[in-house]
């Protein structure tokens, strides 16, 4: 179980990969204000501000919030 202020470190620290992985607009398109609103089991809930948002993060880029959660945490996470 990981407390408020680990899932925001985490999440930040995670943001501050995926912000020199992609360029400005994406970023901010689909990371800027997205949020975890829960760790538990290796599985992380993002709070996403619509539909559209979740299905192309899901689809485009899942695999690269895995590998930026890893690369900080060292840790596989499930989204």
């Amino acid at each position: 179980m990981y407390t408020v202020s680990e899932i925001t470190n985490i999440w930040q620290k995670a943001q501050s990969i995926l912000e020199k992985k992609f360029d400005k607009k994406t970023y901010d398109s689909f990371f800027s204000e997205t949020y975890i609103l829960d760790i538990t089991n290796n599985k992380v809930i993002f709070a996403v501000n619509s539909q559209l948002t979740k299905s192309l993060i899901e689809s485009n880029y899942k695999k690269e919030i895995i590998n930026a959660l890893l690369k900080h945490t060292k840790m596989e996470f499930n989204l």
